[in-house]
Parts: C-alpha cells; sequence; structure tokens
C-alpha cells in the first residue's frame, strides 16, 4: 500500500512474499551504504587530485607564490589527504559488517573479502605505506612533510620547447622515524625507494592504494550482485503488480506494511525507487577504476 493520508490503495500479498520484499530493500539500502561510502573514498582523492592541479596551474601563470602561499597549498593537502585516509578507513573497517548483512551466519564470506584486503596489503607496498601513514597521522602527526613546485623544459633546443609546470607532496623518512609507532617494516622498505634527501613523492602510492581498494570493492560486487540483482527483479515485479493492481495510484510512498482489522496501518519496509536509482548511479560512477595508477591527467594540447 501506499503510506499517505487518504485511500492508500492496498494490495493484499502473502506473508512469504512479504517478508521477501522486505529483505529485498534491506540489501538494497545496504549496499546503498556500502556505495556511499566508496564513492566518498573517489571523492576525496579526487579533491586531493584537484588541489594539487590548482596550485600547479597557480604556480604556471601567476607569479611566483608566497611562502604564506607556499604554507596554505602544504596544509591544504595535508587536509586533503587525511580526509582520504579517513574515508579509506572507515570504508575498510565497516565492509565486514555490511558482509554479514548479505550473508548472515557465513562466516566464509566475510574471511573471503577480508583475504582480499589481505591480498593488497601483501602484494602492494602503497597499500602498506597508505595504512601506516594512516595510523602515524592518527597518532603522531600530519602525513605530508614537504611540498615540492618546479619546473622544467621539453625538448629546450627545439622552437617548439615548452615549459612543464609540477608538483610532489612528500613524505620524508626522518619525519617518519621521529613517530614510535610507525610501523618498522614499512619504513624500512620505504629507505629503498627515497631518494638522497629521504624523501618520496607520495601521490603515485596513493593512486595505487585506492586502486587496491577499488580492487577490494569490485570483489564486493561480484559476492553480492546476485542477491542484490535478484532483490531488484523482486522489488520492480511487485512495484508493477501494486501499480497494475491500483490504478488510481502510483509506486510514490508504496511500501509493505501490515492493515489491522481496525483500519490501522504499520508499515515495514517501503519500496523506496529513489534509493533503488541513486545506487544505480553511485555503481556507474565508479565502475571502472581497478586501473586507476594507470591514468594521468594533462593540459597538454596534442592534435587530433
Amino acid at each position: 500500500m501506499r503510506f499517505v493520508l487518504g485511500s492508500p490503495g492496498i494490495l493484499e500479498i502473502e506473508q512469504s512474499v512479504a517478508d521477501a520484499l522486505v529483505r529485498a530493500m534491506e540489501i538494497i539500502l545496504e549496499m546503498v551504504s556500502v556505495e556511499q561510502k566508496f564513492a566518498i573514498v573517489m571523492e576525496n582523492f579526487l579533491e586531493l587530485e584537484q588541489e594539487i592541479a590548482s596550485s600547479v596551474l597557480r604556480d604556471a601563470y601567476f607569479s611566483a607564490q608566497s611562502a604564506q602561499e607556499f604554507f596554505d597549498v602544504k596544509q591544504a593537502c595535508n587536509r586533503r589527504t587525511m580526509n582520504l585516509l579517513a574515508a579509506a578507513r572507515l570504508y575498510r573497517d565497516q565492509a565486514g559488517s555490511h558482509v554479514k548483512v548479505f550473508f548472515p551466519g557465513d562466516e566464509a564470506r566475510r574471511d573471503e573479502l577480508e583475504a582480499c584486503f589481505s591480498r593488497q596489503y601483501d602484494e602492494n607496498l602503497s597499500y602498506r605505506v597508505m595504512e601506516a601513514l594512516r595510523n602515524h597521522a592518527q597518532h603522531r602527526d600530519l602525513p605530508i612533510h614537504g611540498l615540492t613546485m618546479g619546473s622544467r623544459w621539453l625538448d629546450a633546443q627545439q622552437p617548439t620547447a615548452q615549459l612543464e609546470f609540477n608538483a610532489a607532496i612528500n613524505i620524508i623518512i626522518r619525519e617518519l622515524e621521529d613517530g614510535p609507532k610507525f610501523k618498522k617494516a614499512v619504513l624500512s622498505e620505504l629507505r629503498g625507494v627515497a631518494n638522497e634527501k629521504g624523501a618520496i613523492d607520495i601521490r603515485p602510492m596513493i593512486k595505487t592504494y585506492v586502486q587496491c581498494l577499488a580492487v577490494v570493492h569490485e570483489h564486493f560486487r561480484s559476492m553480492t550482485d546476485p542477491d542484490l540483482n535478484r532483490a531488484f527483479d523482486l522489488v520492480a515485479e511487485w512495484s508493477a503488480k501494486y501499480v497494475a493492481a491500483c490504478p488510481s495510484s502510483d509506486q510514490s510512498s508504496a511500501a509493505v506494511g501490515w492493515q489491522y482489522a481496525d483500519g490501522t496501518r504499520r508499515r515495514i519496509a517501503y519500496l523506496n525507487d529513489e534509493q533503488i536509482a541513486q545506487l544505480k548511479i553511485l555503481r556507474a560512477r565508479t565502475r571502472s577504476n581497478v586501473n586507476l595508477a594507470k591514468r594521468f591527467v594533462t593540459t597538454s594540447a596534442y592534435e587530433r
């Protein structure tokens, strides 16, 4: 029925159908929550990338920045990085509880997702570094220690030479050594990739870390898609049956509920088509990020 004032338009259904519809909406809403959290990870990553790109553009087209402007850029990059690390940790910590909703009582499926996270950790230095850096940022200090901005001539001897501007956000080994809680094994690995000053441009590692989370997210989707697609189909089927049975009503505010002998009603679950639409949009926006580390953005003009 529709849970609105006036005539609600009622279609009587079996208890088993009601239970299946309630479960279907539980699955759909749970997946909305998962996709929202992953979208927040991606949006924070995008904001960090935009922050860096914006600073490079200003450096290229405006006069030299003051010390305060340089500090402001570094501060903004720290803020964006901390936001990303916090969002990634939220996604990581809550993924297991979402699996439990999809597969109640099936610990093997939760272990399967945990194994996927573990593989990303074991196989990717970037993942290990960012996890350790998040812990460092939580307990000790800001994650970004230095900002480097510069330029170089491309094909300097040619009449078509171009001046390329760039920026790097750095972590510095010395700063991490001062944090007693930074994981020693990861610190040892970082020493092997640092430059002669002990600095590392963290941008490629951040991108690879987000890609690792995208790989896990794709695995989560593959695990849950059969149940989710059945939920979509069931809700669509009974929404259509409701509209056909109650032509004066539409699906707006339609819900599964009880109607008692005295005419009072109790809602159990909305058949929320807006949430379904939102879920499909979220999934479409973030469906191809497993190759994120291979992508880069440039403002260079190319002849087509």
